[in-house]
């Protein structure tokens, strides 16, 4: 009889220990869908909606401005690469740069009849070349601009409401982006071009493809000479000129340097926009094939001061474009 109740015991604990097991699974998938029932739904990510018609709205400019031709007509149009992108000026890329490479700025081309001074004359169309250059050629051999209409822009198709609208900026004074009007500014000395010319020769050493003087086996004496401009100084009087030349091209520490001075029988050659311009100021080395090692780059700046600045003017300086500060560099044999 104990044996038969002790097999019946063990029967019904088994049976209570499966009952107790699926009581238990039951209990956890009731709290799992619960738990899920209750899961905060995250809120819709409108970037996760690809609309193709979707687009940047534009921005809310005032027509006639500095601000809406920069955003309309000279970034789309003409701030493309190897252009006005910060290669050449005007300087497109931003509307400061724009302003301030335009307004009063130094022309680098003219016409035959030397009309213009400026690109942008503050309250005259008529003598801003900038609007010249869109509704006309400037010489026989030149062109309108732009010379080519990137994809973007919609320059041909509004042609004629641009231009119209750089006309009316200019003959509203053309203010900058904060609405303040245009004045002259006093500009520091430019460098407009660098030519040098071995033992005597009237013809120039040749700068190569990237802008690098070639300096010739047997050169004896090398002739340095350098074009000015300045808005106000006559360069004639110039003062604090000298040059250096270093192996380093950011670092004039250990430069060589001498003076340049001033010539009143100029070099007229090709200058570094292209034009023709007058060679004023000129340094001579002498034994330039002893002094820098063979195969070398010897880079070169200049400083100048026409008395309206604080401190004499570094061209190139640090920050200089690097096709300009190649264009200031002797390669040397």
């Amino acid at each position: 009889m104990k044996r038969s109740k002790i097999k019946f015991q063990s029967g019904e604990l088994m049976i209570s220990l499966r009952f107790f097991r699926f009581i238990l699974i039951a209990c956890l998938i009731s709290q799992f869908s619960y738990l899920s029932s209750c899961k905060k739904e995250l809120p819709l990510n409108p970037y996760d909606i690809d609309d193709p018609n979707d687009s940047i709205p534009s921005p809310d400019l005032q027509p006639n401005t500095i601000q809406w031709l920069h955003y309309y007509m000279f970034k789309p149009t003409c701030a493309n690469s190897g252009c006005h992108d910060g290669t050449f000026e005007p300087d497109y890329r931003t509307v400061e740069s724009t302003y301030n490479t335009l307004v009063f700025a130094p022309i680098v081309k003219n016409d035959s009849f030397g009309t213009y001074t400026y690109r942008v004359v503050p309250g005259s169309y008529q003598q801003s070349i900038i609007y010249r250059r869109l509704t006309s050629i400037l010489n026989e051999d030149g062109d309108m601009m732009p010379l080519e209409v990137e994809p973007g822009s919609d320059f041909n198709e509004r042609k004629t409401e641009y231009i119209n609208a750089v006309k009316t900026w200019i003959q509203n004074g053309a203010p900058d982006m904060f609405g303040d009007d245009a004045f002259l500014p006093n500009l520091e000395p430019q460098l407009r071009g660098v030519q040098a010319y071995r033992n005597g020769a009237n013809t120039p050493l040749v700068h190569d493809s990237y802008g690098f003087i070639n300096v010739t086996g047997g050169t004896s004496t090398l002739d340095i000479w350098f074009a000015f401009d300045d808005d106000s100084t006559a360069i004639s009087q110039f003062t604090t000129n000298e040059i250096k030349f270093c192996l380093s091209m950011n670092n004039m520490d250990s430069a060589i340097v001498q003076n340049i001075t001033y010539s009143a029988n100029p070099k007229t050659e090709v200058g570094y926009y292209g034009d023709t311009v007058n060679y004023y100021y000129k340094t001579t080395l002498n034994d330039p094939l002893l002094m820098f090692p063979n195969g070398a780059y010897v880079f070169m700046r200049v400083y100048v001061d026409d008395g309206d600045h604080s401190a004499p003017t570094e061209i190139p300086e640090l920050y200089s474009p690097q096709t300009l500060k190649q264009y200031c560099t002797l390669k040397m044999p």
